[in-house]
């Protein structure tokens, strides 16, 4: 998948679920090498359901000295 096909996912995802802001907090991190995690506090308002918060644990890589993300479709 390009990274325009990618943001039209997400774009869709977001107005479907009537998502009006996103505030995401770093909760804490762990670096070992070439692996870590990285734990958020994602806070949604939505224009339906008022304001809900979920934590989400993402896991990297490190590839040619900078961090990745593996993708996981369970962030969105």
């Amino acid at each position: 998948m390009n990274r325009e096909e990618f943001r039209l996912i997400s774009k869709r995802a977001l107005n479907n679920a009537g998502i009006k802001a996103i505030k995401v907090q770093e909760l804490d991190k762990s670096l070992n090498g070439s692996s870590g995690k990285v734990r958020l506090s994602i806070e949604y308002s939505t224009q339906d359901l008022g304001v809900f918060s979920e934590t989400k644990e993402l896991s990297l890589s490190k590839i040619n000295g900078k961090w990745k993300i593996n993708w996981d479709w369970d962030l969105i």
